[in-house]
C-alpha cells in the first residue's frame, strides 16, 4: 500500500468514526473538499500543513495518519466547559 494510500484511508476512517462528511471537514479545516476526496481516494500526498490542518479538525495528531500502527481515537481530547468549571471550583475550595 502506498504512503497516500494509506494516509487516505486513515483520513476517510476517522472522518467517519466522527460522523462527519466531507463537506463538514472542510468547513472546520479550510481545506478544499475536492482535495480532501482526493486525499481520501489516495491520489494526492498532501503536504504537512494541510496534514496538520487536517488532523486538528478531526482532533488527531499528524502522526495518527502516517504510523505504522493505526489508532483514529484522539490522544487528547477536550474537557468540557462544565467540566472545566467543576474543576476550578473545586480548586478555589480548597483549604
Amino acid at each position: 500500500m502506498s504512503i497516500q494510500d494509506k494516509i487516505g484511508m486513515r483520513v476517510r476512517a476517522c472522518r467517519e468514526k466522527l460522523g462527519m462528511s466531507v463537506y463538514d471537514l472542510t468547513q472546520k479545516s479550510g481545506i478544499d473538499e475536492k482535495f480532501i476526496n482526493a486525499v481520501e481516494k489516495g491520489e494526492v500526498i498532501p503536504a504537512l500543513g494541510v496534514l496538520s490542518r487536517l488532523a486538528r479538525a478531526l482532533g488527531m495528531r499528524v502522526g495518527t495518519f502516517t504510523d505504522d500502527q493505526f489508532r483514529p481515537d484522539p490522544v487528547v481530547t477536550r474537557a468540557s466547559e462544565d467540566a472545566t468549571v467543576k474543576i476550578h471550583d473545586s480548586v478555589v475550595d480548597l483549604p
